[in-house]
C-alpha cells in the first residue's frame, strides 16, 4: 500500500512539473534577449599544405687519440600533409614537435593566403613543456574549390640556438605526393599520465 501511495505522489509531482515547464516555455518569445538560439553551422574552408621537418641530433665521435668531438647531423626527415582551418590557428603535434599554423592574411578574390608557422620542441613526460624554436612566414596561392584548397607556396628556414648549434630545418610547401593524399597529424597533445 505504501508503495502505491509513493508511486502516485511521484506521478502527480512529475505531471505538475511538466505542465509548469510547458507554461514557462510558452511565455518565452524568440526575440527576447535572454533566449539564445543556436547559430547555424558555417562552412569553414580548409587548406592542405606539406610540412617537412628535419631535426638535428648530437653525435659524439671519439678519435684515435681519445678526444671527443661533438658534431650535429640531420636525422630522418618527418613529412606530413596538414589540413588547417583558414579562419583561425591550428595546432599539430608530430612526434615531440608542435607545429602551429596561423593565417595572417587571406585575399579571397585572388585566393592568396599568408601563414605564420611556429615550431615548438616538446620536453618532459608527455610533452608537458614546450620551447619555441622559431617562426617562419610563407605566402602562396590556393588551388581547388568547394572549401578544400591545396597550398602552393614555398619557404624554408634552418633554426639554430643562441650558440649557433642547429636544431631543425623546416620546409613549408605544397602537399606531398602526386595524388596529394592526406596524412593528417595529431591535433591534440598527448595526455600526461
Amino acid at each position: 500500500m505504501k508503495l502505491l501511495k509513493l508511486t502516485m505522489v511521484l506521478i502527480l509531482g512529475l505531471s505538475q512539473a511538466t505542465a509548469f515547464g510547458e507554461s514557462i516555455l510558452k511565455a518565452i518569445n524568440p526575440g527576447d534577449t535572454f533566449v539564445r538560439l543556436p547559430k547555424a553551422a558555417k562552412k569553414v574552408a580548409r587548406v592542405r599544405l606539406g610540412v617537412k621537418l628535419i631535426p638535428y641530433e648530437k653525435l659524439v665521435v671519439t678519435d684515435a687519440e681519445g678526444v671527443n668531438k661533438i658534431r650535429y647531423a640531420k636525422s630522418t626527415p618527418i613529412r606530413r600533409n596538414l589540413r588547417s582551418r583558414i579562419d583561425k590557428k591550428t595546432d599539430f603535434y608530430i612526434n615531440n614537435w608542435h607545429v602551429e599554423l596561423e593565417p595572417i592574411a587571406w585575399d579571397k578574390n585572388i585566393k592568396k593566403l599568408n601563414y605564420r608557422v611556429r615550431l615548438f620542441k616538446q620536453y618532459g613526460q608527455g610533452g608537458s613543456l614546450e620551447e619555441q624554436i622559431g617562426a617562419i612566414e610563407v605566402e602562396g596561392l590556393l588551388e581547388g574549390s568547394r572549401f578544400v584548397y591545396s597550398f602552393s607556396g614555398k619557404n624554408s628556414v634552418k633554426f639554430n640556438n643562441k650558440s649557433g648549434i642547429p636544431i631543425a630545418e623546416l620546409y613549408v610547401q605544397e602537399p606531398f605526393g602526386p595524388s596529394r593524399k592526406m596524412n593528417v597529424a595529431r591535433k591534440k597533445a598527448k595526455s600526461v599520465k
